[in-house]
């Protein structure tokens, strides 16, 4: 089941188009995973829950998020990514966008109302 999972996250990157992932709530598990695995990532300021939490079980993340922690950003944050969902502590936007885990943080609520485009 395992490498069913990575095969369908590595397609992401085979597209031969641009990718992405909003991450607007939990991105834990397989959530993070699969947008690890997007050609660019986006999270909302107000998420407070980014991790890997299988490694607190004493499980290898199956989707392959530990060896794309590894390639996204540096070893250094893959081994500090998975020490801390062992702790059990999850990572804020903005501290996976000072680790190089989600490319950038967007704004969320009353802020994001600049973005949109008029209908």
């Amino acid at each position: 089941m395992g490498a069913e999972g990575w095969r369908t996250f590595r397609r992401l990157t085979e597209l031969g188009v641009p990718s992405f992932a909003l991450i607007t709530g939990f991105a834990l598990g397989g959530g993070l995973e699969l947008a690890l695995f997007a050609g660019y990532s986006l999270a909302r300021s107000d998420i407070r829950a980014i991790g890997l939490p299988e490694v607190r079980l004493g499980l290898a993340p199956g989707g392959g998020g530990i060896h794309r922690l590894a390639r996204l950003a540096v070893p250094r944050v893959a081994y500090d990514g998975a020490g801390d969902s062992r702790r059990g502590t999850t990572l804020t936007a903005d501290n996976a966008s000072r680790r190089g885990i989600v490319d950038q943080v967007i704004p969320s609520g009353p802020d994001l109302e600049k973005y949109k485009t008029p209908s």
